[in-house]
Formats: C-alpha cells, sequence, structure tokens
C-alpha cells in the first residue's frame, strides 16, 4: 500500500547552539523561498498541522489514507475507514521487538510528524548525558537514517517545534539566563544550521504558540512585574507587535492563546487559583482579537459546572470542541466522570456530549480532523470518532494490565 501523505510537517529537539549531522545524511527540503507566494492563510501541505499538536508534543500525524501515531516505542498506522490500528512494520514475521523496522528506543518522543512522505521522529535517549536523535522514517520500505544528534539537552526547556513553510520554528525558554526565544531555521541549510533569531526577552515562558499562514503568536512572562504579554510576529517582515499584555494580577490571571478562526486569535483568561481550587469556578470567557484590523470582542463563554475546571476549546476545520477538565488530581471516578468533551454547533451550542471515562489531567488532547479527535499520553491513545454523526470513544491503545 503506497500511502501519500497530506500534512507537512517535521519537528525535532534543537539545542539552540548547534546541530551535529551524522554519517552525512540529510533530507530534501524545500526552500523557503519556494513558500513565498502562500496566502497568509492556513495552506495544507506546507503549514505546520497545529489541530494534531498537543501541549506535551505531537504524536500522532495524519496521512492521506489515516494516520500514523507513536505509542508503546512503535509507530503505528490508523486506518482512517476503519480506525483500525496495525504497527508500521513491513518485515516478514516480525514479532515486534527491538530489532522491528517500526521501534525506537528513546526515553520520550517530543515529535513525530510527516513530511514529503517521511515520518520524522525525534527521540531523546536517557542516561547520564541526555541526547536527542532526530530520524527520518520510511514506512514504506521500513528503512531509516540518522540525521542529526542534538547535544546539551539540559540547557534548553523547549515547548515547541514547528515545521512550517521551509523553517523549522523553535519556541523555548533558556534556563540558565531565563530568556524566551522564538528563532527559525532553514530546512535546506541544515547540515551547517544558522538560527535566524526572531524575538528574544527576558521572561518565563507562558503556554501557547500558534504558526499560521504568516504569523507566528506566542506569549512571554516578565520575570520583573509578571506582566503577561501576547504577541504576533510578521513572519515576512520579522516584526513583531504585541496584541494583548495581562498586567501583575494578585489572582493569578493569565491569558492563553487557544485557535486561531476565521481570522480571528481566539484566546481565554485563565487563574492558577481556580485550578488549584483557591478559589471557585465560574465563567471561562473567550475572546476574539481580528488579525486584520485589530478589534477585540467577546467569543464565548463557559458555565463551569465543577469546582477545579475549566474550559479549552479548539476548531477542527469544520466544527468547535469545547473540552470541560478538572485541574487537580483525583481518582475517583465519580469525580472526572463530570469532564465532558463538547461538540458545539455554529452558534457555538453544544450538540452532542461525551465523558472521556479517563481523567483528562493526564491526557493531552488534539482536536485533529472533522472525522477524528485524540486523547493521548505516553501509555495510552483514545479517539473521539466524529464519523457520520457519531460523537464516541474509542480505545487504540492500552498498557496491557488496563485492557
Amino acid at each position: 500500500m503506497t500511502h501519500r501523505f497530506w500534512r507537512a510537517a517535521l519537528s525535532c529537539c534543537l539545542a539552540l547552539a548547534f546541530l551535529l549531522p551524522l554519517g552525512g545524511c540529510s533530507p530534501s527540503f524545500r526552500s523557503p523561498d519556494q513558500f513565498e507566494d502562500l496566502p497568509d492563510a492556513y495552506t495544507e501541505g506546507a503549514d505546520f498541522p497545529e489541530r494534531f499538536s498537543g501541549s506535551s508534543g505531537t504524536v500522532i500525524s495524519p496521512c492521506e489514507e489515516g494516520y500514523y501515531y507513536f505509542i508503546d516505542d512503535h509507530v503505528y498506522f490508523l486506518d482512517g475507514e476503519t480506525l483500525e490500528s496495525t504497527i508500521a512494520c513491513n518485515k516478514p514475521d516480525c514479532i515486534h521487538g527491538e530489532d522491528c523496522n517500526a521501534y525506537f528506543s528513546g526515553w520520550h518522543i517530543p515529535f513525530f510528524q510527516y513530511y514529503d512522505g517521511k515520518l520524522y521522529v525525534a527521540d531523546i535517549h536517557g542516561g547520564p548525558e541526555f541526547r536527542t536523535t532526530l530520524y527520518e522514517f520510511d514506512p514504506e520500505s521500513g528503512t531509516r537514517k540518522e540525521l542529526f544528534e542534538m547535544p546539551r539537552y539540559f540547557e534548553v526547556n523547549s515547548r515547541k517545534y514547528m515545521l512550517h513553510r521551509g523553517y523549522l520554528y523553535l519556541y523555548s525558554l533558556i534556563e540558565e539566563d531565563r530568556k524566551m526565544r522564538l528563532e527559525r531555521f532553514p530546512l535546506d541549510r541544515m547540515e551547517q544550521p544558522e538560527s535566524e533569531l526572531l524575538y528574544e526577552a527576558d521572561s518565563y515562558l507562558s503556554w501557547g504558540c500558534i504558526l499560521y499562514g504568516d504569523r507566528c503568536i506566542f506569549g512571554a512572562l516578565s520575570p520583573e512585574d509578571h506582566a503577561e504579554t501576547l504577541y504576533q510576529c510578521n513572519l515576512k517582515t520579522r516584526e513583531t507587535t504585541s496584541i494583548l499584555t495581562v498586567q501583575d494580577d494578585p489572582s493569578g490571571t493569565y491569558a492563553y492563546a487557544d485557535m486561531i478562526y476565521n481570522g480571528n486569535l481566539i484566546y481565554h483568561m485563565t487563574n492558577d487559583r481556580i485550578m488549584s481550587g483557591e478559589i471557585p469556578p465560574g465563567k471561562t470567557n473567550f475572546y476574539a482579537y481580528s488579525l486584520t484590523d485589530g478589534t477585540n470582542r467577546l467569543f464565548y463563554t463557559a458555565e463551569e459546572q465543577m469546582q477545579n475546571m475549566q474550559s479549552n476549546i479548539s476548531f477542527d476545520g469544520k466544527n468547535i470542541m469545547d473540552v470541560r477538565m478538572a485541574y487537580i488530581m483525583n481518582e475517583d471516578p465519580a469525580f472526572f466522570a463530570q469532564e465532558r468533551i463538547n461538540l458545539l454547533d455554529e452558534n457555538l451550542n453544544p450538540v452532542k456530549s461525551i465523558s472521556p471515562g479517563v481523567q483528562l489531567l493526564y491526557y493531552d488532547f488534539a482536536v485533529g480532523d472533522e472525522k477524528v479527535s485524540f486523547l493521548y499520553n505516553r501509555d495510552a491513545v483514545y479517539a473521539v470518532d466524529k464519523r457520520d454523526g457519531k460523537f464516541e470513544m474509542k480505545t487504540l491503545f492500552e498498557p496491557e494490565e488496563e485492557k
């Protein structure tokens, strides 16, 4: 079976200082110049697939005939028609141990994405000296190449890596000097990579970084007055402007960038004291900042029903989904049964709702596409099946003891 992939993405963990090419193996990437004429909007096959990314990395990547995902040290293929999974190994009589074509042995896989017919896997290896290796994996032939080794892992507390329009973007915090950086590397010159710095500030890093068309939306938290600012960087001109600033707030309020929807940045205000249970839940207000004229308006209000709960919304290309999760650990099934995954209509009213059956605090949610959304962590992967009017949970992978 030949898989032609329609999402372009590469992910890897980079130390900021340099990359080390291994064995002269280097992929052939398109030059950033070839993306100059693209519109300032999401372009399939050129832009980072934000909808398949979670807060702890990307381990799911769409392809023309379904999806690939990484779990239990192996690459799996998920058929888009049947939602049945198989290990992406074509070796005859393979028992899928350490010599399996689809096996990666690292301590953690932070990024796993597809680009031009190949999977790119960033594999973090533990031990006395942590190191991260970028592999190019061809699921058709079962072959792989070691492309780069990235040293000095502990010097970078990386938050997000994104392949987008010919560049690898890195949004990170340098722990040793408390610097927040947004930078990029041209992919056609990865044998001798040179970082192009787009923005740097003395900052603690805040959550939220979105690439969309010719823009990057990201946040930075000042260590001086704890004011948080959401910024917009024009990727063509490299000009960065502020969108919103939240000043020092004793209540712990800060802004979080959720998604781009109909030309608007959708963001919400959240509060550490709500998540810790110090103050009761109330409303979660989501706002729409127009990327065209800079106007700001209330977009959606989620009424929270339980203590320590807040909402997060995302767009799958057709529908907005509202995930309501609790931010405290509680193993009581009756507690996390109150968490919901909601599908909203065009008027932002819930039309379908399910309980995930697992505590959402322990999982990343990737809204995916109009057919399937995903819940995942290092041990399990679940799908929210939205095909043909359904809205139901499906287990893709669980540890043996939990089956």
